[in-house]
């Protein structure tokens, strides 16, 4: 009866690992768009080569970018269906995260190679139709308050161009 329910636990945990094992080679284009207090709106697009799975019920989105003045960054996007973090990795080891959860306020130090400052997101609006496949795309809206510096609205979009695999 032991030896029973050990298999069955080992055939659950070869699923589970299969599951999450089960990574794509995609091309992520990423669009950010910035308007702070009174100036005219920044729009920034980064498309790379990065790699989307699935672990559990959360999609992660793994891509590196080489910064002007930062050197590389490697950019970890976690979304689920009630949030979405992204978390970015300097060379030198400094770390940012940021969460977006619509309706909810989220304090956070965003970290450059040069230093940190204080901020705070609001999140206005998160669309989150993403899918393992590469299907569908993130949309956030949301406030940006740089504690001391200025405040405005940002709008993220987060979309898989091709899947590389296929």
């Amino acid at each position: 009866m032991i030896f029973d329910k050990r298999a069955r636990k080992e055939d659950c945990n070869e699923k589970l690992e299969m599951r999450i094992l089960t990574m794509k080679k995609v091309m992520i284009k990423i669009v950010g768009t910035q308007a702070y207090d009174d100036e005219d709106k920044n729009q920034i697009e980064v498309i790379s080569e990065g790699s989307l799975y699935r672990k559990n019920d959360v999609l992660y989105l793994l891509y590196e970018d080489l910064g002007e003045e930062s050197g590389n960054e490697k950019t970890r996007i976690r979304a689920d269906e009630e949030s979405v973090k992204v978390m970015k990795t300097l060379d030198d080891g400094t770390t940012t995260s940021l969460v977006f959860e619509q309706g909810k306020r989220y304090d956070t130090n965003y970290n450059t190679s040069v230093g940190g400052f204080p901020m705070e997101i609001f999140t206005n609006q998160l669309v989150n139709n993403l899918n393992e496949n590469g299907d569908g795309k993130i949309e956030i809206d949301y406030d940006v308050s740089l504690k001391g510096i200025g405040s405005g609205r940002s709008k993220l979009n987060i979309e898989i161009l091709k899947n590389i695999d296929e």
